[in-house]
């Protein structure tokens, strides 16, 4: 069997000095973690209330589409009837824009 001989001595100036710098380094890490994560939160909740707005204006653009739909030839082309279309068109390009 051979004899393993290693030689462990350190100084201790360094020693502490290495201890300090890697305890700084997991605070740091540590703190860049939170911020991440922070930011994690920041944008799953944009990504909530945008998936939540698209899918109202949808709602309303096929509620709009539906009662508009509904209307006979005569209603459409009446007052009521376009200010309908008028405000179907306004929920299209809001829905249009919100997609893009």
């Amino acid at each position: 069997m051979a004899n393993l001989k290693v030689d462990l001595s350190l100084n201790d100036g360094n020693l502490k000095q290495q201890i300090q710098q890697d305890k700084q380094a997991v605070k740091d890490f540590g703190k860049s973690v939170g911020e991440q994560a922070q930011n994690f939160s920041k944008v799953v909740g944009s990504i909530t209330n945008y998936k939540r707005k698209l899918s109202e204006l949808t709602k309303e653009v096929i509620s709009l589409e539906m009662s508009y739909a509904n209307l006979s030839d005569e209603q459409k082309k009446s007052d009521i009837g376009a200010a309908l279309a008028k405000q179907l068109n306004e929920a299209k390009e809001k829905a249009a824009q919100f997609k893009d």
